[in-house]
């Protein structure tokens, strides 16, 4: 069973493009509304405009268990 045919069955060269458009635009939104993300990636070098697609997605750092302990809870809200 099919849910979305589009994205499904999407070929892979146009599926890496829609993922790489997703990611730039997840790592802008929570660059400039998370101040927990937006310290991680200032500690990691990288600003939104560093991500261009699908191909950056090693240069992003890890979220750790750290991470979430000392933004909970207000801080990790976006």
């Amino acid at each position: 069973m099919i849910w979305n045919e589009e994205i499904e069955c999407m070929d892979p060269a146009s599926l890496k493009e829609l993922q790489g458009r997703r990611l730039v635009s997840m790592v802008r939104d929570i660059y400039e509304r998370n101040p927990v993300y937006h310290k991680k990636l200032d500690e990691a070098g990288i600003s939104p405009g560093d991500v261009k697609g699908i191909d950056d997605l090693p240069k992003l750092p890890f979220t750790v268990k750290e991470d979430l302990q000392q933004g909970y809870p207000y801080d990790l809200f976006a």
